[in-house]
C-alpha cells in the first residue's frame, strides 16, 4: 500500500460506498395519489373539477383496485444489436405481476429534472422530465415506463445519433429488450412529446413485434418540409439553434473519449444547411408511412406552426400511416400544457388501457377525430368536437380572390376573380414588422359567424426582379373592435396560422397534391425569369378558428418571417435585394382558399 493510499479517510472511502449503494438502489416512492394528499395536486388540477369527475369515473369502471407505489431502477444497460450500452430509467409497480410498457426515448437527458411552470396541470414530482410521461402519475394504474438516454448522450454510449435510421434501430431493440422482461406482460407502448414523438413514427415504421400503440403527442415527421426547410426555405431561427444546441451541449458528452467532433457526431450543422433538396439525407429523416401499421393516436396543436413546427407531421401521420387503428386529436394552447392535463392525460390513458391491457373502455367506438375548435386565439377559448375524418369532408372551400387597390388604397378580397389587372410590389427582403414591406389583403367584416377548419391554399401570381422570390403568408384575425389598419397585425396572439414557400421550389408532386392542398417535391429549382408572372401555390399549415361576426381577415404577405429571418433570399447566407410583385384579376386568378365548416 502506498502512503498515498494509506492517507484515504475510512470515513471517506464509506461515503463512497454509501453513494454507490443510493446510486444502484431500487427506492419505493409512495403512491402520489394518496401519499402526498391534496399539497401535491397541483392548483389547476383542483380547478378542472369536471376531469377530476371523469377520471374518478374512469377509475371506479376501469382503473385498477391496487393503488401502486412506485420503484424505481436508474441507469439499467440496454444492449443494442452493434455492441453499444444504452442507459435507462425503470420505474414500475412495486408489486408482484407483469405490467404494460409505456417507453420514451431522448436526446434531452433522462435525469433532468422539469419544475413544472406555475398555473400548469402537470403533476411535480420527483422524476418528473420534460416532455416525458411522469412515472409518478403512471405507476399507480399499473404501468412500468422505461426511460432511454438516446445513443451519444446524457449516459448512453455510441456517437451521436437521432431522428434517423439508426435510432430507429436502437429504439427498436430496447423495445424488445423490455418486451422480454420478467415484470413486463410483453405490450409496449410508445408516448413523449417533440423528440420525443419525432422519433415514435420512426421506429413504427421497422415494426417491432412487441411494439403495440404510439401516442406520437406534437411531433413533426418529415424533418425536411415539417422543420428545417418549410416550402424550400431554411428555417434559420430554429433549425440553426436547435442544431446548435443539440450538438454543443450533448454530441460529446455520450463519447467521452472523442478527441474531436467528427469523432463524437457523424454528421454538422453544416450538413443540414447545405442540403437544400428534398435528397437521400432527408429521406433517412422521415418515416415510411406504408409500414406504420401499430394502433396510434396522433396528437397535435393548432399553434404547432410555431417553433420546431409539429404540427402538420400529426396531421401527415393520422392522414398517411397505413394503420387499420388510428386516432386524430388536435387542441390548442402553449407545447405542454394538453399532455400533462387531466383531459390529456384521460386520452392517452383510455388509448393505452384499451391495447396494452385489452381493456374494452369504448375509445375505439368513439368518431376518430376530435378537434378544439377555437373561439379566438385565448388558448382557453375552445370547444371540443368530434368528426368522422380529416380533413373533415362536409367542408366548403371558399375562395377569396385578392385584389389589389390600384389607387394605393386597401387590399382587399372579391368573392369573383375580379375582372381589373392590379398588382402590389414590395421591397424585398423585408422584415416581418417592418409594415412597409408587408403587403396586406383585408377582408370586409365577417357577416355571420364563420367556422375556418381545415387546409389552406394560397395561390399566387408572382414576379420579382431576381431569379427567385420567397412567400411568407401569414393568415391573420382582426377582432370586431380594431381597425384593421391601426391593429398591430404582427403581434402572434393574432396569427392563426402561416405558410412559406421559395418560389423555386414550386414544382408540386400531382401525386400528393389535391384540391386543398399543394404538396411540393422540393427535388429540383425552377428559377423565375426576372420580371415575368409565375404562378405558385403556397401550403398554408391547417388551422381552426371561428371569424366571428363583424371580425375580418387579414392575408399578410412578405419576404421573411420570424421562423426564418436570413432566409430573405434563398442565398440563404447573402440577402439580395429585390422589388417583389403579386399579380391580381384578369389573367391572374390570385386568390386564398379557406376551408369552410358549415
Amino acid at each position: 500500500m502506498t502512503a498515498r493510499q494509506k492517507n484515504i479517510s475510512p470515513l471517506f472511502l464509506l461515503a463512497i460506498l454509501i453513494s454507490m449503494c443510493v446510486a444502484c438502489a431500487s427506492p419505493s416512492v409512495k403512491n402520489p395519489e394518496t401519499h402526498y394528499g391534496d399539497a401535491r395536486i397541483p392548483e389547476a388540477v383542483k380547478a378542472n373539477t369536471e376531469a377530476q369527475r371523469l377520471l374518478k369515473e374512469y377509475r371506479a369502471k376501469y382503473g385498477p383496485q391496487a393503488h401502486y407505489d412506485l420503484v424505481a431502477e436508474m441507469n439499467v444497460d440496454i444492449p443494442m444489436r452493434d455492441g453499444t450500452t444504452l442507459k435507462a430509467n425503470i420505474f414500475r409497480p412495486d408489486a408482484d405481476g407483469k405490467f404494460p410498457i409505456i417507453m420514451s426515448m431522448t436526446a434531452y437527458m433522462k435525469d433532468r429534472p422539469w419544475p413544472v411552470p406555475e398555473g400548469h396541470e402537470a403533476w411535480p414530482g420527483e422524476y418528473q422530465v420534460w416532455e416525458l410521461p411522469n412515472p409518478e402519475r403512471w405507476a399507480p394504474w399499473g404501468y412500468a415506463l422505461v426511460r432511454i438516454d438516446t445513443r451519444g448522450f446524457g449516459q448512453s454510449n455510441g456517437k451521436v445519433s437521432g431522428l434517423n435510421d439508426q435510432e430507429a434501430n436502437d429504439y427498436y431493440d430496447a423495445i424488445e429488450w423490455a418486451a422480454r422482461q420478467p415484470w413486463s406482460n410483453g405490450k409496449v407502448g410508445l408516448s413523449g412529446v417533440s423528440y420525443i414523438a419525432i422519433n415514435q413514427w420512426y421506429v413504427a415504421a421497422k415494426q417491432p413485434p412487441s411494439l403495440k400503440a404510439i401516442i406520437p403527442w406534437e411531433g413533426l415527421a418529415d424533418q425536411y418540409r415539417d422543420s428545417f426547410f418549410r416550402g424550400g426555405i431554411y428555417s434559420f431561427t430554429f433549425a440553426t439553434f436547435y442544431l446548435a444546441e443539440f450538438y454543443r451541449d450533448y454530441s460529446v458528452r455520450g463519447w467521452p473519449h472523442a478527441q474531436t467532433f467528427e469523432e463524437a457526431a457523424p454528421v454538422s450543422i453544416w450538413d443540414f444547411i447545405s442540403q437544400r433538396l428534398d435528397n437521400e439525407f432527408w429521406a433517412d429523416r422521415r418515416p415510411d408511412w406504408s409500414k406504420i401499421e401499430v394502433p396510434l393516436y396522433s396528437a397535435g396543436n393548432w399553434n404547432g406552426w410555431l417553433g420546431a413546427g409539429h404540427l402538420r407531421g400529426n396531421l401527415e401521420g393520422f392522414k398517411r400511416s397505413a394503420s387499420q387503428h388510428k386516432k386524430l386529436r388536435v387542441h390548442t394552447g402553449d407545447h405542454q400544457d394538453a399532455y400533462y392535463s387531466e383531459e390529456g392525460f384521460l386520452d392517452q390513458l383510455r388509448f393505452f388501457d384499451y391495447w396494452l391491457k385489452d381493456i374494452d373502455n369504448g375509445i375505439m367506438d368513439e368518431p376518430p377525430v376530435k378537434l378544439a375548435i377555437r373561439k379566438s386565439t385565448d388558448r382557453f377559448d375552445f370547444e371540443w368536437r368530434y368528426e368522422n375524418e380529416w380533413p373533415i369532408a362536409r367542408t366548403e372551400y371558399r375562395k377569396l380572390y385578392l385584389k389589389g387597390a390600384a389607387d394605393g388604397g386597401i387590399n382587399g378580397f372579391a368573392s369573383e376573380l375580379p375582372k381589373e389587372e392590379a398588382s402590389v410590389t414590395y421591397d424585398a427582403p423585408g422584415g416581418y414588422k417592418d409594415k412597409d414591406n408587408v403587403v396586406l389583403f383585408v377582408s370586409d367584416p365577417f357577416k355571420e359567424d364563420t367556422e375556418i377548419t381545415g387546409e389552406i391554399k394560397l395561390n399566387l401570381w408572382v414576379s420579382s426582379t431576381i431569379d427567385d422570390m420567397n412567400v411568407h403568408a401569414s393568415m391573420l384575425i382582426v377582432h370586431p373592435t380594431l381597425h384593421p389598419l391601426l391593429h398591430k397585425w404582427y403581434g402572434e396572439r393574432e396569427v392563426v396560422t402561416v405558410g412559406w414557400l421559395s418560389a423555386q421550389h414550386r414544382e408540386l408532386d400531382a401525386e400528393l397534391s389535391t384540391e386543398s392542398r399543394p404538396y411540393h417535391r422540393h427535388k429540383r429549382l425552377l428559377p423565375l425569369k426576372p420580371g415575368e408572372p409565375t404562378e405558385i401555390q403556397v401550403e398554408i399549415w391547417p388551422t381552426s378558428m371561428v371569424y366571428k361576426k363583424g371580425s375580418r381577415l387579414i392575408l399578410a404577405v412578405s419576404s421573411d418571417h420570424p421562423m426564418t429571418m436570413q432566409g430573405s433570399r434563398v442565398g440563404l447566407y447573402r440577402a439580395r435585394h429585390a422589388k417583389d410583385t403579386i399579380h391580381t384579376g384578369g389573367r391572374y386568378n390570385s386568390y386564398l382558399q379557406i376551408p369552410v365548416v358549415p
